[in-house]
């Protein structure tokens, strides 16, 4: 069955200003760089606000429904986030978690709104689950995360130098692994020792987190590590 002229249009506008909104924020995460941007916490709190308000209401206002359903659809954005953030933040993540195990907000208020869309017998909210739609975005972030640790790598940057922050609180670390490579990095490494095999940013309990490239920048957005300003590639 052919596409209405609606449908078209859709599948044509949507994917261009899905890519170019993600490309803004891309171009925000930077200023998280703190080598090169100043920022006080307030300020990151506006920001975040303002964010996070403007996208669950962008997202709540598709499709139709009764307050309640719109509601849900809320929520299940933020139970998204929540899931998401194991890949995004790991050490939030956990954080969170041992909170919300024990009182979880986000899935009682789910719960309460979905036995009161049953319980009046409404129309079901979604024909796709939370969980396809969660297995959609993590494909979607896992392709972001590749398609920019591909760039980085392939970047002609083996002389780029990084060094520890001198005036970062080493003592605010407690995971051995995140000690041993700043204790490493300490005097400064180039890109290609970070990269190679025997190098400490290849260590983690967790196998999947022995990704040199996103512990590096990791190290950079929380402020432990310096980038030369005169690198090809500025993370």
């Amino acid at each position: 069955m052919q596409n209405s002229i609606r449908r078209e249009r859709f599948l044509r506008v949507s994917q261009n200003r899905l890519e170019r909104a993600l490309t803004a924020l891309d171009a925000i995460e930077k200023l998280a760089n703190k080598s090169n941007y100043d920022y006080t916490l307030q300020e990151i709190n506006s920001m975040s606000g303002q964010l996070m308000v403007k996208v669950k209401l962008v997202m709540s206002s598709f499709g139709s429904g009764s307050a309640a359903q719109r509601f849900q659809r809320l929520v299940e954005q933020d139970r998204l986030q929540y899931r998401l953030l194991r890949d995004s933040d790991p050490e939030v993540y956990e954080l969170v978690s041992s909170v919300v195990d024990k009182n979880n907000p986000i899935k009682d208020a789910y719960d309460s709104i979905q036995t009161s869309l049953e319980k009046n017998d409404q129309e079901t909210v979604t024909s796709t689950t939370v969980d396809e739609i969660l297995s959609k975005f993590k494909i979607l972030f896992d392709d972001l995360i590749t398609r920019n640790n591909k760039e980085l790598s392939e970047a002609s940057r083996d002389d780029d130098f990084y060094i520890l922050d001198p005036e970062f609180d080493m003592s605010r670390l407690t995971a051995p692994h995140n000690i041993k490579r700043l204790e490493w990095l300490r005097r400064g490494r180039c890109f290609k020792e970070i990269l190679s095999a025997t190098s400490p940013y290849r260590d983690h309990p967790d196998p999947k987190k022995r990704e040199p490239i996103a512990n590096l920048r990791w190290d950079i957005k929380e402020g432990r590590v310096i980038q030369a300003t005169n690198n090809k590639v500025i993370i």
